[in-house]
Order: structure tokens, then sequence, then C-alpha cells
């Protein structure tokens, strides 16, 4: 698959439970994964920052039903990434889609510019109503599995999607359970932000009894504050941590190191779409 520029086409963007899994930079990503078979030097071709394109692979592989990449240990910079047959079918049909939407933009831009302005514009304020980005570094999208109401307070169990085993559990109201509609197998967005988590060695006993997960430290970026480290869990979900300076350095934490990931219930956000 050769890359080839694109620039002339609408871009097109899908979504998981209003999160966006794919857009066009993301898409040109998984090409040039496929045509270089490096992270490195796909991002180099882009170009891309090397952190963005891991960051970008986490969000899709947690989004996603399957996972489209996988990685091969190599070093700090180095090793193999390939795609995976459902990261490969995804170019096609996003490729696909992209060319029959063009065709229709085409056939209807005579028809927008007959509308009045106002109509326009109210349009247009509706749909930044209805479409937001999220500022939260974990991002999953499951099925409610199981909804327990103790008075005014509810436990909701999530089934992340994707995985066989890796389920969450969030604390919310017993109002936000009606509010949202959520029982058995209503498909939801979990939200945890990256200063919520707690990580600990692999010795020492977790604190919390739920949301507490193994994993393998795959990155580490660091700065003046603190740094940001990345989890590896089973079935290619991963965890992002922001730690303190403090915390850095009393953990002294290395990549390749099995950690404890967790946090409480009531760090989760829940969102669902209709």
């Amino acid at each position: 698959m050769e890359l080839s520029n694109r620039d002339t086409f609408t871009s097109l963007q899908f979504q998981v439970s209003g999160q966006t899994l794919m857009s066009e930079q993301r898409i040109r990503l998984l090409e040039a994964i496929h045509q270089h078979g490096s992270l490195s030097a796909a991002a180099k071709a882009l170009p891309m920052s090397y952190k963005a394109a891991w960051d970008a692979l986490d969000t899709m592989n947690n989004l996603a039903e399957k996972p489209l990449v996988i990685r091969q240990s190599g070093g700090k910079h180095g090793g193999g990434t390939q795609l995976t047959e459902a990261g490969v079918r995804l170019i096609h049909v996003y490729r696909a889609l992209q060319a029959e939407y063009q065709q229709a933009l085409q056939q209807i831009h005579s028809l927008l510019e007959q509308q009045p302005a106002i109509e326009l514009e109210q349009l247009r304020r509706l749909l930044r109503r209805i479409h937001f980005r999220s500022s939260a570094r974990n991002q999953f999208s499951g099925q409610v599995c199981e909804v327990k109401r103790q008075g005014v307070h509810a436990r909701v169990s999530l089934a992340v999607s994707g995985s066989d085993n890796f389920k969450i559990q969030a604390a919310i109201t017993a109002e936000s359970v009606d509010e949202l509609g959520l029982e058995e197998g209503v498909e939801v967005l979990a939200l945890i932000k990256a200063p919520q988590l707690k990580i600990a060695r692999i010795d020492d006993t977790p604190r919390q009894r739920v949301n507490s997960y193994q994993g393998v430290i795959d990155r580490i970026s660091q700065d003046e504050r603190g740094s940001q480290v990345n989890v590896a869990l089973a079935s290619h979900k991963h965890l992002a941590v922001l730690l303190s300076r403090a915390n850095t350095e009393r953990l002294a934490l290395t990549e390749g190191q099995s950690v404890w990931v967790s946090f409480a219930p009531s760090s989760v956000v829940l969102c669902r779409y209709d």
C-alpha cells in the first residue's frame, strides 16, 4: 500500500460512542506503518512526533473492537510495528467511504449555497453542541454488564469492547443511571483522566480492590514537573498515568517493568450517545 497525496479529499471521522477512532491523520499513520513496518519511520514520513504517533495508536486500540496494530519490542525507538487484518480492512473502508462522501458533497454543494445564511449558522451551532472532544487521556468504549443501586448511589460495571477480561466499575448517582438509561447491554464510553490513576510496583499490594490491573510499562515521557507513564494491559489496551515529579523519583519506574495500575470507581465518567 503506497502513500499518496489526498489533500483534495474531504476528511472523514469514524467515531465510537462520540469519540474519534479514525481520522484522515490516523488513517495516514496506519498507511505509513503498513508501508514502513516501523512506527518511528512512519512518524517521520508524515511527519508526526513519535509521542503523538504512540498516543494515536493507544487511542485506536483502546476504542477498537479488535487491535488495529501490533507492536514488537526492540529498544526505545526500535522494534517492528505492523497492521492487523482489522487495521488493513479499516483503511480500505475509510478510503471507499471517503470517495463516496466526496461525490455526495459535490452533488449537494449547489443546494447548500442556496440556503439562507441564518439557517446554515443555526445548523453549525447545533453540530458544535452535539459534538465534543474530551481531554481525558483514557477512553474506553464498552457495554454495561451490571447496575447495582445503593440508595442515591449506584455502581455500574462496564465490559470494555475487544477484551474478554477487562472490566471497569464506575460509581455514579442513581439519578444519573436513570437519566442515561443505563441497563445491561447499553453501550457507553468511560473516561478516566490520567492524574486520577495510581501506579505501584508489582510486589506491592494494590489499595484498590476494583479497577486494579497488572500491566507492563511500554514508555515513559518526562519533563521537569513529572512524567506520563503508559502501561500496556491485556488485549492491546493501554492506560496512561500522570505522575508528579516526587512520585516519579520515588517509584523509579523503568520501561519494561511490571506494575499495578488502579483508579477509584468515582474517577470514572460515563457518557452515552443516542
